[in-house]
Order: structure tokens, then C-alpha cells, then sequence
């Protein structure tokens, strides 16, 4: 099986897939992840405008869904079966991934604008110590992209089955996750 997670910046992403690892037995395979490995190739800067720039690219050059099949790949040489691709920031990927699995699941994730910046500032990863404003410019930019391949959370977290507003404790969060699970079989 796999689940797709898409989301807002700082929404719980990341603690929904490790959610589905540990307790679920998935594997997570990230586009971002891929983004990572396309910019040391390149000898590029691990910063969100560099794989905004590379997603973009890739987007243009090689499909909308090249992120996702990337990532699936990796998955399919895992011979994992049951699979997180996580950080899905298209339409395509999505598309792509329904087309494999017929019993795809799309969860998407959300919480206030301030929850998640605090979240961001507080987790201290390399390219998160920015300011409110920027963060709030950096989200506007993947709910409103200005280039047709650009990252584009709005459309996924759409399409999604099922959005988790993570707004709570981690336990809360947790309890929605199974309810979801529970609800679609899973």
C-alpha cells in the first residue's frame, strides 16, 4: 500500500510518517529527500529556494510527477510493499501514485500559521531560522505558486482523502492518525 502526506510548512509531516514507520511498519520515501540528493549532485545549497528552483526544474523538464516516481522507485528497489512517499507538492505526484496503487491514501496535514512557526523555530533544522514574515512569504508562495511547475501545496492537500489539523498535544495527533487508519482499512 501506499499513503501520500502532503501539508502545510511545519504541520506535522515528517511526525505523521514516522508515525506511519513505527507504528504502522511503513517506509518513508520523501521527495524532499530527492530534492536533497539532486542538489548534491549539483553541488548546490540545502535550502528551501535551491529545491524550490531544482523541484521546479525537474517538474518542467521531466513531468510534474518526477518527484513521486523517484521516490518510488527507491521504494520499489526497497521491496518494501507497504510505502510513505511524503512531502508530495503536485497534482501529478499524486496522479502518479493512484495510478500504482489502486488503494492509494492521501493525507494531508494542517494546523494555525503560528503553531507552525513555532514548530519550525523549535524543531532547529538548517534553512528553518527565519522570521515570521518570511515563513508567511514562503507559504504563500507554495499555496500560490507563480510558475506553472512550482511546488503547490494548495492543489494536493485538495485532493487529499483526508486533511489532519494537527492543532493539539502529540497524542491528539496520534488518535486522529488511527481514526483515519481505522476508517479506510488501513
Amino acid at each position: 500500500m501506499i499513503i501520500g502526506v502532503t501539508g502545510t510548512l511545519g504541520s506535522g509531516k515528517d511526525t505523521l510518517s514516522r508515525y506511519l514507520e513505527v507504528r504502522r511498519g511503513f517506509v518513508n520515501f520523501s521527495t524532499s529527500d530527492e530534492l536533497r540528493i539532486e542538489a548534491d549532485k549539483r553541488g548546490l545549497t540545502q535550502e528551501r529556494p535551491t529545491w524550490h528552483m531544482i523541484a521546479t526544474e525537474l517538474r518542467r523538464d521531466q513531468g510534474s510527477f518526477i518527484l513521486a516516481k523517484r521516490a518510488y522507485e527507491r521504494a520499489l528497489e526497497s521491496k518494501e510493499k507497504n510505502v510513505v512517499i511524503s512531502a508530495i507538492r503536485s497534482v501529478g505526484e499524486i496522479e502518479y501514485l493512484k495510478n500504482i496503487d489502486k488503494n492509494f491514501l492521501m493525507l494531508a496535514t494542517d494546523a494555525p500559521i503560528e503553531l507552525r512557526y513555532q514548530r519550525l523555530v523549535g524543531r532547529n533544522r538548517s534553512g528553518d531560522e527565519i522570521t515570521f514574515e518570511e515563513f508567511k512569504r514562503q507559504e504563500d508562495e507554495e499555496l500560490k505558486p507563480t510558475e506553472e511547475f512550482a511546488p503547490n501545496l494548495a492543489a494536493p492537500i485538495k485532493l487529499a482523502h483526508f486533511v489532519i489539523i494537527n492543532d493539539s498535544d502529540l497524542k491528539s495527533f496520534e488518535n486522529k492518525i488511527e481514526s483515519i487508519l481505522s476508517k479506510y482499512g488501513v
